[in-house]
């Protein structure tokens, strides 16, 4: 069975010098060949081997939204470790309550020149939690928590390219698209952001966090980098249409996924003739 890592060495020799992903980093862009991607993918394998952590090693990604974070889940399909995203912005007391719930092996942090800090965590009576979990799991995602406890979901590797797989066949890309990222790194959707183009041969951009809360910033930005593909979930979509955002702005769009929420039909609708996006 062809596990992610595989997959994206197999595509990363067809695409080759192609561009894989592109980021804006202090008034830089940043872009990443699907070679130089697969060299950086096999830095942090060295990196995670070298801590001689155990099978199912559960490894905390508390990073910012960019390649890197697409590297380490590939490396963890390498090594069969555990994936378990944490947004940046969440507070010690969310990081320590999920290593309670899960007992982390590692927790990667990011320096501020973007440089990864691999750091062991260590604990007194630690539990070996992988004895429940399935040998298919390869993702924990936990919610944000607003309605009580976190709660942790198990997620498969076959479920992972299963899903980029048929969204491929069924909404196929056309030359020249491009995915603008910026589905939250701690939800199950984020998967098709990250990997959806990747697998594809086409180039991801990293939507800037400022960006993303500025719907007029957001609507340039689609049509500076002539975004084709993004997921709105359906507050933005009605938040969109309220403060009337500029319709030519996202000409380039093709497809707009919205989910995470209930989708009332008029939002939908009014987006549709608004944009013409579906």
């Amino acid at each position: 069975m062809t596990n992610i890592y595989q997959k994206i060495e197999n595509v990363c020799k067809v695409a080759a010098n192609k561009i894989a992903y592109k980021e804006f980093k202090n008034d830089k862009i940043i872009k990443v060949t699907y070679n130089e991607f697969e060299q950086d993918i096999q830095k942090n394998i060295k990196y995670l081997k070298d801590l001689n952590l155990p099978f199912q090693a559960k490894i905390g990604v508390n990073i910012n939204r960019g390649y890197k974070v697409c590297s380490l889940i590939a490396a963890c399909s390498y090594l069969n470790y555990i994936y378990v995203p944490i947004d940046i912005d969440y507070p010690d007391e969310y990081i320590n309550y999920i290593n309670e719930e899960i007992n982390l092996d590692v927790l990667i942090t990011q320096e501020k020149n973007s440089d990864l800090n691999f750091k062991i965590i260590e604990q007194n009576e630690k539990q070996n939690t992988s004895q429940n979990l399935s040998n298919e799991c390869r993702f924990i995602y936990f919610t944000s928590g607003s309605t009580g406890n976190p709660k942790g979901v198990m997620h498969g590797e076959q479920q992972f390219l299963d899903r980029i797989d048929w969204m491929i066949n069924t909404f196929p890309f056309e030359e020249n698209e491009v995915m603008g990222q910026r589905a939250f790194l701690g939800t199950i959707p984020s998967e098709w952001d990250l990997f959806g183009a990747f697998f594809a041969e086409r180039e991801t951009i990293f939507i800037p966090d400022d960006i993303v809360r500025d719907i007029n910033k957001f609507s340039e930005f689609i049509a500076n980098n002539k975004i084709t593909r993004v997921t709105l979930n359906p507050t933005l979509l009605n938040f969109s249409l309220t403060y009337q955002i500029d319709s030519s702005k996202l000409k380039t769009l093709k497809i707009a996924i919205s989910l995470g929420e209930k989708l009332g039909s008029s939002v939908a609708q009014d987006f549709w003739f608004c944009c013409k996006v579906f």
